[in-house]
């Protein structure tokens, strides 16, 4: 038996049976992906991501010709050690791709973004890692027949020296999977804390599941926001903004309360508004506006857009070599988000630049959307507050008075804003963030906002 074995072995790679098995994997990954504005092939695809399955398809068609001419003429030819590294790396590269496409089908796309060892799959992860290992053991071995010259001892210096970047990715990888944080930025490193610490309910939230009817007795309070509501960073719900503030009105009222979360990140007021009319059906008593000083970002952009993890304007801005890394490597991910926090300024905000809070035409239609919400919230028989919440103003003169001026515009108008500047009060802003990388608000943050809001709150519903 071990015998036979033995010898199926060495056949599959004699006749180089993993390299277009290998590329059929890869194909049958990318295969699983949907485009998203454009289905005109199959109702599925884009032509021009058609076009990319074609030619991966060719491919395999081509590794399928060679290992069959190989069998049929019984070519038993000694296969090389580089060969056999280089094939086994094509078929464990295409198993770690079709696996983080099975994983969620939207990776099976990332193959158009020229992300080929990117996965957020730990699984996938650690495959295509041994693949890009395998790639420099044949590269090396093909160097090493030539060592003793020139060029051949060059090509062992800078194998050696490619062999310590990929243990050092390795290393990365590893210590990502295991310990995944947010880095304030679309990274790798992102995608694995939200694989690991987010669950959605039915309705799309990051939240438990409810029931629509509310029990007798029962008290709903529901907050609605961007990331700073959605808890981005925090691992448990349980320790963000909503849940604390349910936890402290049943501590202070001796009634039942709960929460409910209505919040994804990167959204803005006209999305919030959205989010209160899909989760008005659970008959919320109180419903919170977790105010983010870029929700006006849909009036004129304070967000920045710019960077490796935006969407590529160009194809030659698709092929860019730091792009490319940046897709790619772990490791090189880790520099580039450190790099680009020592390029900020020293400040949190500096003169705030062109500041949309600063401009009244703006700020207008941004009250009438934000009045809005709160008339929507108060026609379903809610009571509706707004809490901005910047942690920053303690560590930066200029955004604590945006802060008031917003506070006292919008008390202005007529809507119910309440501050907790002051609740921040002796703290250090690095011990109210998520991490160094990161600068949403942590656990601590959201307990002492949620403090500073239920006294309040309390007084409010008597």
């Amino acid at each position: 038996m071990t015998t036979r074995l033995t010898e199926i072995r060495d056949d599959f790679l004699r006749w180089r049976i993993s390299r277009p098995l290998g590329l059929l994997l890869f194909f049958a990954g990318a295969s699983t992906y949907r485009s998203f504005q454009s289905h005109v092939v199959f109702d599925r695809w884009s032509y021009s991501y058609a076009g990319i399955l074609a030619v991966i398809l060719l491919g395999v068609c081509y590794a399928m010709a060679i290992s069959s001419w190989n069998y049929l003429k019984g070519n038993e030819g000694e296969l090389s050690v580089g060969q056999t590294f280089f094939d086994l790396a094509v078929l464990l590269w295409g198993a770690g791709y079709l696996v983080s496409a099975w994983d969620d089908p939207s990776n099976g796309g990332r193959i158009a973004d020229l992300n080929v060892l990117g996965a957020t799959t730990p699984a996938a992860i650690l495959l295509e890692w041994v693949a890009l290992s395998f790639v420099i053991l044949a590269f090396a071995s093909l160097v090493w027949k030539s060592r003793g010259r020139c060029w051949g001892n060059a090509g062992l210096v800078l194998c050696s020296v490619v062999a310590v970047l990929i243990l050092c990715e390795g290393i990365v990888r590893a210590w990502r999977c295991v310990n995944p944080i947010v880095q304030g930025f679309p990274t790798n490193s992102s995608a694995l804390w939200n694989r690991k610490h987010v669950q959605f309910n039915h309705s799309g939230y990051r939240d438990v599941e409810h029931i629509a009817s509310k029990r007798t007795n029962n008290h709903r309070l529901l907050v609605i926001g961007d990331s700073y509501a959605f808890g981005w960073g925090i691992d448990r719900i349980e320790d963000r903004f909503g849940e604390v503030l349910a936890e402290k009105l049943r501590d202070q009222t001796g009634d039942s309360w709960e929460s409910v979360n209505a919040s994804r990140p990167d959204t803005h007021t006209l999305d919030h508004i959205n989010f209160l009319d899909s989760a008005l059906y659970m008959q919320p008593d109180v419903a919170i506006l977790l105010y983010v000083f870029n929700d006006i970002d849909y009036l004129r952009q304070i967000t920045s857009r710019d960077g490796q993890s935006e969407a590529p304007r160009s194809v030659l801005e698709r092929m860019e070599p730091t792009r490319l890394l940046y897709r790619n490597s772990y490791l090189f991910q880790e520099l580039y988000v450190r790099a680009r926090l020592l390029s900020y300024p020293s400040k949190l905000s500096g003169d705030l630049g062109s500041d949309p809070y600063d401009d009244n035409e703006i700020m207008e239609h941004h009250i009438q959307d934000l009045s809005r919400f709160v008339a929507k919230a108060n026609a379903s028989g809610s009571q509706v507050f707004l809490v901005p919440f910047d942690i920053s103003v303690i560590a930066d003169p200029a955004i604590r008075i945006r802060y008031q001026k917003f506070i006292k515009r919008t008390t202005a108008a007529g809507l119910p804003t309440w501050s907790t500047e002051g609740a921040l009060t002796g703290y250090n802003y690095d011990d109210l963030t998520v991490n160094s990388l990161d600068r949403h608000p942590n656990e601590t943050a959201n307990r002492v906002i949620a403090e500073a809001v239920v006294g309040r709150l309390v007084g409010a519903l008597k």
